[in-house]
């Protein structure tokens, strides 16, 4: 009897494969994160081109704390996305179970 490939298990397939897609992202914005740290405390050591370059309101500071949360931004919606994927799995489960009950419920009463 051939095997056959429930739609559930491809949401959970899909899920496991979105939340690795995120825990990606966030090893990316860690690394990033510790690089830019070294980055700043040389490029502000200076203290006059320094710490104006880096604490200006559109400095690299600031536009580099945005690529950071970003990715982090990004990072936290394929969280969600997966989540999501696990969720409508389970429920798909439950509603396969109820089909599954109905039909036996069915053949039972005829």
């Amino acid at each position: 009897m051939p095997e056959v490939e429930r739609f559930s298990e491809k949401q959970r397939t899909a899920g496991t494969d979105t939340a690795k897609v995120r825990d990606r992202m966030n090893s990316v914005a860690d690394r990033v994160q510790e690089q830019l740290d070294t980055l700043i405390s040389i490029v502000a050591s200076d203290p006059v081109f320094g710490s104006k370059f880096m604490n200006d309101g559109n400095g690299l500071r600031a536009q580099l704390d945005g690529v950071v949360t970003g990715t982090r931004t990004m990072a936290e919606s394929w969280g969600k996305l997966s989540d999501g994927q696990f969720k409508a799995a389970k429920n798909n489960e439950i509603e396969e179970q109820k089909r599954r009950d109905a039909l036996r419920n069915s053949i039972l009463d005829a």
